[in-house]
């Protein structure tokens, strides 16, 4: 008699076939399996922990792919290790709108990705863990480094992509540059004469001294605003012998027309000394250089001016009385300013205390 069959066996081998079938459906419907991918490979200089397999490669943020193995290469004749990066992306992510049959797996589409700019960077994932990825992106102004050609017996069917340091370790190169000891070593140098500085008595005399200067400049400048309004009025008087002199020279030029007489020669002789007597006086009242010299170039000017208009009618022999008479009166203009400003040099360098004290200090 034939021993009957376990139902409990005969139900858990039923249940195991359906679920053989539903997890075949699943994971080889996902298509997973039948997808092309292609393998890259990365060599980056820097240190990475925290880039772990599985870490994702993205391109401005959007998925692409992930690291599928990390290992060290050991080179015995430069003794040398690198550390290369094997990273999958997954093609179909990336889709051409140009109508390109060319799959972004294509060996020439990638060298020209490569020599537009296209390179990759370890990027910081979370500050907490300390995670890192890596991003793909477009940086031309970064000269593409393939280490790979470099390695004797590298496998040449995986494409290199060209690696640039990564911001954190940018910021380490340009602290390690910075001379932190010595910036320390002189801030602390500096610190210390400053405590010296304050804690010796030389500071508070310094102080002080300082103090006292304050005090004596504003008590010149007191003294000084008291006595020179007697030195203005000098100064005031010779301004206003001049504008005189000026204000002839013009009615004189405005009148005169195309006609002049014989007495060019006297009117160059008293130019002549008035330039002479002016430069003279500019010499020696110095300490009023800032408001005489504005004066003195005024004068000068207009008695230039004045000598290059009345020598241009050298030539006019016809006379004219009225005119005559004009070119008189602004002779004797002339002869008061010249007197008036001999007169005050001449004061001037008998008492030259007069340019503090005044014309009638003591």
């Amino acid at each position: 008699m034939s021993k009957k069959a376990n139902p409990t066996l005969i139900g858990i081998f039923v249940l195991g076939a359906i679920a053989l079938v539903i997890a075949g459906v699943v994971i080889f419907g996902s298509g997973k399996f039948f997808k092309e991918k292609r393998l890259f490979v990365l060599y980056f200089d820097g240190n990475v922990a925290g880039l772990n397999i599985g870490s994702p490669v993205t391109f401005k943020g959007v998925k692409l792919g992930s690291v599928k193995k990390i290992r060290i290469n050991f080179s015995a004749k430069d003794m040398a290790m690198r550390i290369p990066v094997f990273a999958e992306i997954d093609p179909e992510k990336i889709r051409q709108t140009d109508g390109s049959s060319k799959s972004i797996s294509h060996g020439g589409l990638i060298l020209q990705l490569v020599n537009r700019g296209l390179r990759a960077q370890l990027k910081v994932q979370s500050l907490v863990t300390g995670q890192l990825y890596v991003e793909l992106d477009f940086h031309p102004e970064k000269p593409a480094r393939l280490v790979g050609a470099e390695i004797a017996g590298h496998d040449t069917d995986i494409t290199e992509l060209p690696t640039i340091p990564s911001d954190i370790e940018e910021i380490q190169k340009t602290l390690e540059k910075i001379p932190i000891d010595t910036i320390i070593s002189k801030a602390m140098a500096a610190l210390e004469g400053i405590e010296q500085l304050i804690k010796s008595n030389n500071a508070a005399n310094a102080i002080q001294a300082f103090g006292e200067s304050m005090k004596s400049l504003e008590a010149l400048a007191d003294t000084i605003n008291e006595r020179f309004p007697a030195i203005a009025e000098d100064i005031d008087q010779t301004v206003d012998d001049v504008r005189k002199l000026v204000g002839s020279a013009d009615e004189l030029v405005t009148d005169i027309n195309g006609k002049a007489d014989k007495i060019v020669p006297r009117i160059n002789s008293a130019v002549d000394e008035t330039r002479q007597l002016v430069d003279t006086v500019n010499d020696r009242i110095k300490p009023l250089a800032g408001e005489l010299e504005k004066t003195t170039r005024t004068a000068r000017n207009t008695l230039v001016q004045a000598q290059k208009t009345l020598s241009a009618f050298e030539n006019v022999t016809s006379e004219d009385s009225s005119l005559g008479y004009k070119l008189h009166n602004a002779l004797n203009d002339l002869s008061d300013a010249a007197r008036s400003i001999r007169v005050m040099a001449e004061y001037l360098e008998r008492h030259p205390e007069a340019l503090i004290q005044g014309k009638g200090g003591n």
